[in-house]
């Protein structure tokens, strides 16, 4: 076992030429720390650093709340070769966007870049002018967002935006109508006038996230961040999407970060993981070694979290929650949720150590790669012998439409009390419309709902305050379904 050193790169020299700027409704520039009197240095070019032949070199990025405060992530040190893809994983608020944002020289309002080097191609990214880092998001660096409907353009047709990422640069590729024939086609859709001729909101959810990468592929740039683009899609379209993006970065030539917290997805389609906690990288290394004999405590108990489709088993969650950027002790910051934890742990940071071709930042790892995963326990008994009067819920002979062919056709099914039900399928299967009949939220539809021992009624509207409260929707978007004009105190309330 080795601690690892962290070596700074070496001289300036060159600026990066202007790119595409097709991001700047989603980022805008951000830039390190520093006097008001000093003007943006120039671009520097940097010679390859530990990862040796690497298109993009992470080292030291550290961004902080304002330009003094705590870090929101620190000391994030990783490289990706051309036509790699690394996956950034961990749970929410651990810092898995800041970095991906980082990437592209942006920060959330309020945070500043005050440390590091992003480094693609030779180039400090963090160096550029704001006008030469504007340039380049698009058409060296893209960005691909999670929920494309919300950044997609909803007045301006398909093929308006996808030659507008082309037009904001010119002399990107010499064929602009042909590129946007050729991603299309890259990304399997439909380059027929009638496709282009389309707004957002007349595409499902797949199409619009194969426009999302057809946008971001288009000027073919060197680095592409994926923000958990396949967060609501179906297996089936979701696998699709995966081998898109897949592809596309081995034919260019392109190194990708993935950013998720999906781990099953992110198992089968990059090369390496970096695993974040609190605002840190605990462990990382190759996919297969990482998830085949995890060694952080935490990436431990996240791989013990991946549901398995063969064999019903209870999933063990790791309690507790991650500390607030300010509340992040001198230690180890997983400590107070960790079943190893000394009291050296709470006391001393840990350094990232080199052990079994990974960097883990863990101070008993070695003792801990010794021990065992925990064995999963199997599900109880199942409730399927429940009479229909003893039934939570019961759906008989369900049939709904909007007012043309029928969406749900003759569904019946049962849920018992103190359990789950999961509804799967396709985009289209009609998932949702089950759903929206069970709450109240659509009206149209024929058979019978039982809750509780009550009918329900067809629509909302007719049916008693009391089954409206015990019946509760939770909406697949939080963006769209909260409103953004009240306080979460006042919507909670």
């Amino acid at each position: 076992m080795t601690r690892v050193n962290r070596k700074d790169s070496g001289p300036a020299q060159s600026a990066l030429a202007a790119g595409q700027a097709g991001l700047d409704r989603q980022a805008g520039p951000a830039s390190r720390t520093a006097p008001a009197a000093q003007t943006a240095p120039a671009a520097q070019t940097v010679t390859a650093g530990r990862g040796g032949g690497a298109r993009l070199e992470v080292t030291d990025l550290t961004v902080r709340i304002g330009p003094t405060g705590p870090d929101v992530v620190s000391e994030i040190c990783f490289s990706v070769r051309s036509g790699e893809l690394l996956g950034l994983v961990g749970e929410s608020g651990s810092g898995k966007t800041t970095v991906g944002l980082a990437l592209l020289g942006h920060t959330r309002r309020g945070l500043s870049i005050t440390a590091g080097q992003v480094c693609l191609d030779g180039i400090d990214l963090l160096t550029l002018p704001p006008n030469e880092l504007r340039a380049a998001r698009g058409a060296k660096v893209s960005y691909v967002p999670q929920d494309p409907a919300a950044a997609l353009n909803p007045v301006l047709r398909i093929g308006t935006q996808l030659k507008e990422a082309l037009d904001v640069h010119k002399g990107a590729v010499d064929e602009p109508a042909g590129r946007i024939a050729e991603v299309m086609t890259e990304t399997c859709l439909d380059d027929a006038p009638e496709l282009l001729r389309r707004y957002p909101h007349q595409l499902s959810g797949g199409q619009q996230q194969r426009v999302a990468l057809a946008m971001a592929f288009a000027c073919r740039p060197s680095l592409i961040v994926l923000d958990e683009p396949t967060t609501g899609l179906d297996v089936s379209t979701q696998r699709h999407i995966l081998d898109t993006v897949r592809s596309l970065c081995r034919s260019y030539g392109v190194a990708a970060v993935y950013v998720s917290h999906d781990l099953a997805v992110v198992s089968g389609l990059v090369t390496q993981v970096a695993v974040m906690y609190a605002g840190r990288i605990v462990e990382r290394g190759a996919t297969m070694q990482l998830f085949s004999k995890p060694l952080h405590p935490y990436t431990r108990g996240l791989v013990a979290a991946i549901p398995s489709t063969v064999r019903a088993e209870l999933l063990t969650g790791i309690e507790g929650q991650q500390p607030r950027p300010a509340d992040r002790g001198p230690g180890c910051s997983f400590a107070a949720r960790c079943d190893y934890a000394l009291a050296d742990c709470r006391t001393q940071p840990p350094w990232p150590v080199s052990i079994a071709g990974r960097e883990v930042r863990c101070l008993r790892v070695e003792e801990i790669s010794g021990h065992a995963a925990a064995p999963r326990r199997p599900l109880p008994a199942s409730h399927a012998d429940c009479s229909a009067s003893t039934q939570a819920l019961s759906v008989r002979a369900l049939s709904a439409s909007y007012g043309g062919p029928s969406v749900l056709s003759e569904v019946e099914f049962d849920a018992p009390p103190q359990s789950c039900v999961a509804v799967v399928g396709e985009s289209g299967s009609g998932k949702t419309t089950l759903a929206r009949c069970i709450v109240g939220l659509h009206r149209t539809w024929t058979g019978t709902i039982i809750f509780e021992g009550s009918r329900l009624a067809a629509g909302a509207r007719r049916r008693p305050q009391e089954q409206l409260k015990r019946i509760q929707y939770i909406f697949q978007n939080p963006y769209t379904s909260l409103n953004p004009r009240k306080t979460v105190g006042s919507i909670v309330a």
